[in-house]
């Protein structure tokens, strides 16, 4: 599919009057969301948040503890508006890695700051894995994966 051919019954995204293009696409009228959060359990909490706070540099937005048996943390991506969530209960968390092909896929500005990601990670004891989709090594993204297991791409973000 060329970049002209539409989505069959795909919902069409506009800018609004008000929207520019920093402040980009604006969710559908039918579908009207205010902030998205990906929440997964975890039997590593800490060494998680850590993973994302300290090596990644995500900030730490807040969290909670003892919610109906329940400890969470939640992890900021670049604004309040886009969170991740890391989660365990008090009778445990077992959480399997997905597929090696479920991915977070963080873009960067160019290819100088994945270098820079790749360095941060590397000095903190994470190395670089082989991604499941040749794509992603083609573009010159670096796949990575969290104490979990969960993988995590460092790609360019395309103009």
């Amino acid at each position: 599919m060329t970049k002209d051919e539409s989505v069959p019954n795909a919902i069409p995204v506009s800018f609004t009057s008000s929207a520019t293009p920093s402040a980009g696409p604006v969710w559908p009228s039918a579908l009207p969301v205010r902030r998205v959060r990906v929440a997964r359990p975890t039997a590593r909490l800490d060494e998680v948040v850590a993973f994302y706070v300290d090596v990644l540099g995500l900030p730490r937005l807040g969290g909670f503890e003892g919610h109906d048996g329940y400890d969470g943390v939640f992890v900021g991506l670049p604004s309040w508006e886009y969170h991740l969530e890391f989660t365990r209960h008090v009778e445990g968390s077992p959480c399997p890695a997905p597929t090696r092909d479920n991915l977070l896929v963080l873009y960067l500005n160019d290819p100088a700051a994945v270098e820079a990601m790749v360095r941060r990670v590397t000095a903190r004891g994470y190395e670089p894995i082989e991604p499941e989709n040749p794509y992603w090594e083609k573009t010159g993204a670096v796949t990575i994966e969290d104490p979990d297991g969960w993988r995590i791409v460092f790609a360019v973000a395309s103009t």
